[in-house]
């Protein structure tokens, strides 16, 4: 009983660390993308397509990734997110910045 139950929290482990770097990198990928746009876009296709990508960032709108991110935090017994933008970088900045102060 003891083995599944190991099993079993270590495949969530596993599914939630695949959900939680892919949620990662496509935050990344969005934080990025009005760089690009910005470069290599006239500013009248530039400036909606960058309010599209901020605008569900900044806000709190449903995500089908935090959705999946808080389904496996709910069963590992990890806190429940709501804003992506909050939860993986501002408070991994915050948590950077407490680590030099401490040095």
């Amino acid at each position: 009983m003891d083995n599944s139950f190991n099993s079993k929290r270590i495949g969530l482990y596993i599914g939630f660390g695949i959900v939680a770097i892919g949620h990662f990198i496509l935050i990344a990928a969005n934080l990025v993308a009005p760089i690009f746009l910005i470069l290599h876009a006239p500013w009248y296709v530039a400036a909606p397509l960058i309010t599209v990508l901020f605008s569900p960032m900044a806000g709190a709108s449903y995500c089908a990734y935090n959705q999946l991110e808080n389904f496996f935090r709910s069963r590992l017994g990890l806190e429940l997110i709501e804003h992506d933008v909050t939860i993986h970088y501002i408070n991994l900045i915050r948590r950077m910045i407490n680590g030099l102060r401490k040095v």
